[in-house]
């Protein structure tokens, strides 16, 4: 069984320590490989798969039984496993419809391209994002991407799981520290983004984190900021109902 522990985040602060395990944190930018006709090839395939369940969500399982089938055909080396990681990690961050759709895929291939390391690069891949954290919540534009990114990560907390049929509890350290530096940096944007967030995952927070103080420093916070003279009228509704929906045991 996997530990409840979550990673220490030194108070909620933003500048906490990485979510992502030394293992799977990237220091140095490497330089893009070229890819082989049959790489190409691959990631065309996965695209189409992609496409297919973008625009037809009600068929996921047959297209999910299609994939499993035919993709590991095409991809035999971790290079090619990388480089559809990156695929699906943007496609979920920049499509909102796609996002549960693109975690629960996440599963799917770790499972089906386990000989390639799929749930490595994926999680690699992931690291990158988060690493970014700062410099995109510094801009309209990289806070738009980092609540794609956030939203994402909500989800995997909820669909992708460990061998043993746990949870990836970085992803559950990583929810709590994107939260605190959206309440660092509080518009109308990052304040809804903390809304959806807790919405989605505030239950299985809840139960994960009964041996540790993160939620409830996080909701001092957010109490906080209620009444705070920085907040405006639709940033303290939004976060007052979120108060209200926690102490509804999440059942709203």
């Amino acid at each position: 069984m996997a530990s409840n522990a979550t990673p220490s985040l030194h108070k909620l602060s933003p500048d906490a320590k990485e979510f992502i395990p030394a293992s799977v944190r990237s220091t140095h930018v490497k330089a893009e490989p070229v890819l082989s006709p049959v790489s190409n090839y691959a990631v065309a395939i996965f695209r189409g798969y992609v496409e297919d369940l973008m625009q037809e969500p009600g068929m996921y399982d047959a297209t999910v039984a299609d994939l499993k089938q035919n993709l590991p055909f095409y991809v035999h080396t971790e290079m090619i496993a990388s480089k559809l990681a990156e695929e699906l990690v943007q496609h979920s961050i920049e499509e909102s419809n796609f996002r549960y759709t693109g975690a629960r895929l996440s599963e799917v291939l770790s499972t089906c391209l386990s000989t390639v390391n799929f749930k490595k690069q994926f999680l690699h891949r992931c690291g990158i994002e988060f690493s970014r954290k700062k410099e995109l919540i510094a801009t309209k534009e990289g806070q738009k991407h980092l609540i794609g990114f956030s939203l994402f990560v909500g989800e995997l907390l909820l669909n992708m799981q460990l061998k043993d049929g746990g949870m990836i509890e970085i992803f559950q350290g990583a929810i709590f520290q994107l939260l605190a530096l959206f309440m660092s940096a509080p518009n109308d944007d990052t304040v809804r983004c903390v809304t959806q967030l807790l919405k989605l995952t505030g239950g299985v927070l809840e139960t994960r984190d009964e041996q540790s103080p993160e939620l409830d420093s996080l909701f001092d916070g957010i109490k906080s900021f209620i009444v705070s003279s920085n907040s405006s009228t639709g940033h303290r509704q939004m976060l007052l109902n979120l108060v209200k929906l926690r102490a509804k045991d999440w059942q709203g």
